[in-house]
């Protein structure tokens, strides 16, 4: 990214692939709504080659809001077509230092600087899921120090005047994803507890952010009993989580 001469990024990972007219459609979209980012959806492919539709854009269009996008967006570089001078003018590039997330901790704050994003709602890349992901696996003792790095550094690289939507996103990661991992990685209740209150100490309005009520029910479900440290329910959601996905590959 240092050293590319175009206007524009377009990430695209080494095991996925897009449509062909994928940066055209995108392009035009940024054209027309004088975009700095625009974004589209896409489609799951399991390694035995099933496709399975998603929702990504979480009912997000042109006429949402910037902070809706920036609260409910998928925060991944791929499905996204990105004014390359929001990098340049606000001394944004992706961490060396996050092994995990580092989309969030970048995608993040660059929305927060772009003056306008726009949104194409059609499914133009496809998303390779490999069983042995991280997201997918279960990873005894999995380092999960990434999750708190990624989070201060999305809030301290992103512009002022979004703060719950900023909080939103800390919830999606530390309070869903950070916890499910833990547990998957075998970490004590004890750990997980603690980490739960930390989160607590750090967002203390955290359960009243208005964009809990916009997240899908399953997860809902998961972050209510990890506010209340039930971890014996919580493993009880991953082993039928796990379920729900074998029954879809």
């Amino acid at each position: 990214m240092l050293h590319a001469k175009g206007t524009w990024f377009a990430f695209i990972d080494s095991d996925d692939w897009i449509t062909e007219d994928y940066i055209m459609s995108m392009y035009l979209a940024a054209q027309s709504e004088d975009a700095d980012v625009v974004m589209c959806e896409r489609w799951h492919q399991f390694s035995n080659g099933k496709d399975v539709k998603v929702n990504t854009l979480n009912g997000l269009s042109n006429q949402s809001t910037k902070k809706e996008i920036i609260a409910l967006c998928l925060p991944s570089a791929p499905t996204r077509l990105i004014k390359g001078r929001l990098f340049a003018d606000n001394n944004i590039i992706f961490p060396e230092d996050i092994r995990r997330a580092e989309d969030t901790a970048t995608i993040i704050p660059l929305l927060t600087k772009a003056k306008r994003v726009a949104v194409v709602p059609k499914a133009m890349y496809c998303y390779y899921q490999r069983g042995t992901s991280l997201s997918n696996g279960n990873f005894k003792g999995a380092d999960v120090s990434f999750y708190p790095k990624t989070i201060r550094r999305m809030i301290d690289l992103s512009a002022k005047g979004y703060e719950k939507e900023l909080e939103y996103r800390a919830i999606v990661e530390l309070m869903y994803g950070m916890v499910m991992i833990m547990l998957r990685a075998g970490y004590t209740e004890k750990e997980v507890k603690a980490h739960v209150d930390e989160f607590a100490s750090e967002f203390p309005d955290w359960m009243n952010n208005y964009y809990l009520q916009r997240m899908v029910l399953g997860k809902r479900i998961f972050v209510w009993f990890a506010a209340r440290k039930y971890c014996k329910v919580l493993k009880l959601l991953i082993w039928l989580w796990d379920i729900k996905l074998r029954l879809q590959k």
